[in-house]
């Protein structure tokens, strides 16, 4: 099973990630994604099986002021796994990949 990382618009990844949010949660993001607004700060953590992605996980990473102290945060989004891949700790998975080194 092989994590793919997109950290930029990329047109490969944008249908299967729309296919995926239509399928768990019923809407669209084609009128987001079209609006370009991805940057060094998204990640997209996703597992593709056979040209489609089962599931995904992704973080916008920013500065928080804590305590007089700038931390990096890490702010998950579009937490989605179709529900054939299921119980299966795919989520679990991505979330382990995005916090080692």
């Amino acid at each position: 099973m092989q994590i793919t990382v997109t950290r930029s618009n990329d047109p490969a990844f944008e249908p299967l990630f729309d296919s995926l949010i239509q399928d768990v949660f019923g809407f669209s993001f084609a009128p987001w994604l079209s609006r370009k607004v991805w940057d060094e700060r998204y990640e997209s953590y996703s597992i593709i099986e056979k040209g489609e992605m089962l599931s995904n996980v992704c973080i916008y990473k920013t500065d928080m002021r804590i305590g007089g102290q700038t931390v990096r945060a890490h702010q998950f989004g579009a937490v989605a796994t179709r529900e054939s891949a299921r119980k299966r700790g795919l989520s679990r998975l991505l979330i382990v990949r995005i916090q080692s080194p």
